[in-house]
């Protein structure tokens, strides 16, 4: 939420205020009731947008966080295993998918993450499988392949743990995404009712308010002043006054230079050393 958001939402709270501290005197005029109802209404709704946007990301941001460092701690020891069972089985393709390094992984955005934990585990439980038709094979007396997965170290116990991660990366990445969409969404929303509570005020309140110019005078000043919260100038905002520190302005020393010395006026004649005092006597002479 900006300054002049921040600015705007207060001065229209004002004028709530006073007219509903004043609501005996203009609740007779219906039309006027019935703006100023929208009015409040619209009100309410940027106080729901407003807890939305000042909800705190932290905690949601730290649960993905963590979440994505035990999917990268439960894959990467698969996908090192992985690579050695594709050098001695001559699988090329996947050899080529389990080449990712710790720090490759680490640079994987959320979705590109996911897809490929996803991919590794798909291949991981297809091999698996083929190692469970192997025994059968080998109980049949039929040829086997000459390795496994197991043989390795690799059992479903890290596939199960990898799936688990998996999962709890994704839940926390989709809410994660889903507090940022909802704040995205109250932010123009919040937008879009404080400039139709500013166009109700200026095309209606406003002119309305002038039926108690004359009859209700104190309930119309104050209603003038709360208007006048909104007729000042908004606050610098945080980049604006960046903005302000980073350019130099006149009279400041810049860090690392020196000022500039205005060389003295050439007058044409030598440096003159200081005159003598006449003294006390040569001084009353000449005031006489």
């Amino acid at each position: 939420m900006t300054e002049k958001q921040q600015k705007e939402v207060a001065a229209q709270k004002a004028v709530m205020e006073v007219m509903e501290k004043n609501i005996a005197r203009w609740q007779s005029v219906s039309e006027m009731k019935k703006e100023f109802d929208l009015f409040v209404r619209h009100i309410k709704k940027m106080d729901d947008h407003l807890a939305v946007i000042r909800k705190d990301m932290a905690p949601l941001k730290k649960a993905r966080l963590e979440s994505r460092k035990a999917l990268i701690d439960q894959v990467f020891p698969v996908i090192s295993v992985l690579r050695v069972y594709a050098y001695d089985t001559g699988d090329r393709k996947l050899g080529r998918q389990v080449k990712m390094k710790f720090s490759d992984l680490e640079k994987l955005k959320g979705n590109a993450l996911t897809k490929y934990c996803y991919r590794v585990l798909k291949r991981s439980r297809a091999l698996t499988e083929q190692d469970a038709d192997a025994e059968k094979a080998k109980k049949k007396g039929k040829e086997t392949p000459a390795r496994s997965l197991t043989e390795y170290g690799l059992t479903a116990k890290h596939f199960d743990q990898l799936q688990q991660s998996l999962g709890r990366f994704i839940r926390d990445d989709e809410v994660l995404m889903h507090a940022r969409e909802e704040k995205k969404k109250s932010r123009k929303d919040l937008d879009r009712r404080i400039r139709t509570n500013n166009r109700l005020l200026e095309k209606k309140l406003d002119h309305m308010m002038q039926l108690f110019r004359d009859t209700q005078k104190t309930f119309y000043n104050a209603y003038v002043r709360s208007r006048m919260v909104a007729a000042e100038p908004a606050a610098v905002t945080e980049k604006q006054q960046q903005k302000q520190d980073i350019q130099h302005q006149p009279g400041e020393k810049q860090p690392g230079k020196q000022p500039e010395k205005t060389p003295p006026a050439d007058t044409g004649s030598a440096s003159k050393e200081p005159a003598e005092d006449p003294g006390p006597a040569a001084r009353n002479s000449a005031a006489e």
